[in-house]
Order: C-alpha cells, then structure tokens, then sequence
C-alpha cells in the first residue's frame, strides 16, 4: 500500500474544508461514529445466530437509486474509517507516518478483532497527543488484516471511492 499517495489523495479531497473550525475534534468523533459503522457491518460482536446462517449483504444503494451489486459493504466501511485517519495525519502534520504492516495474525479471532477494535477507538479518543497517531494508524491496519482485506485490496478501494467523493465534492 502507498500511503504517499493516499495521504496526497486525501490532502486533494480535504482541500475545501481546511477552513473548518475544529476540525480536529470534529474528525475524532466522525472517526468513532465511522468505527461504530464498520463494528456494525462486522457484526461479530452481536448476539445473533450464526454468521454461517446469516445472508452477506452484497449490494448497496448508489446516489442515483440504483442498486450497486458486488460490492462489500464492510470494506466500503473501512475505507471511511481510513479517509479519517489520514484526514487526522494531516491535520496534525503526520503524513509520512511509519506504519508497520501486519504480516501475520489472527484472522476471524472475534475476541482479538473486538480488542483491536477497542485499541483503534481508545486511540482516537487520546489523539490530543500526536504521538498515539501511529499507533492508532497501526491498530487500523491490523484490524483490516484481521478482518481479512489484503492491502491491494484497501487502497484500490479507497483510490475508487475517493474519486466517488470528488465528484460529490465530500470527505468520506
């Protein structure tokens, strides 16, 4: 994954808001409620029937109306949580971060996956200090890993979306 360009892609889409007042506070908590969004999708974390009887949803409504087929909602998830965390980096001057790349781990772990998701968030909410940027951008990048995306995966991904959003001129 080349976040030099993501981050460059991001600082394009970010561009017309860079007037916003507080943004910082305000990208933290879209970035918490995005987190809920993606622990939603997931679903692990629910007391439900098992997820081998559960029907995945692979469609989603475009702007437009129209169903969307293939797509997966859970990475789309993501991706909006990703948007944000670079938002962050720039805001904070971070965007060369140095991230380290899970090579290995549990994947489909509920357990671990609900404790990663707890670190990110945890991470988010101490972001007053820069220094918990990496971290919270390296607990992410596990958390994707664990929920089974593979980082060709995520940046072509966020690369489509963001030029989804240009066009309709938002963030996320």
């Amino acid at each position: 994954m080349n976040l030099t360009k993501l981050f460059q892609i991001q600082k394009e889409l970010d561009e017309p808001y860079s007037h916003v007042e507080d943004r910082l506070s305000k990208d933290i908590l879209w970035l918490q409620t995005e987190l809920g969004e993606l622990a939603n999708e997931w679903r692990g974390f629910r007391y439900r029937r098992p997820e081998s009887e559960q029907k995945p949803r692979m469609e989603a409504w475009s702007e437009t109306g129209i169903i969307i087929t293939d797509c997966n909602p859970l990475l789309e998830e993501y991706t909006d949580c990703l948007s944000i965390i670079l938002s962050i980096g720039l805001e904070i001057e971070r965007d060369n971060v140095l991230v380290n790349f899970p090579t290995i781990g549990e994947q489909n772990n509920k357990r671990i996956i609900i404790e990663r998701f707890d670190m990110v968030f945890r991470m988010a909410s101490m972001m007053n200090d820069d220094d918990y940027y990496r971290e919270l951008f390296n607990y992410f990048l596990d958390l994707g890993f664990m929920l089974g995306f593979t980082w060709e995966q995520i940046e072509s991904n966020y690369i489509e979306k963001s030029k989804l959003n240009k066009e309709r001129n938002v963030i996320v």
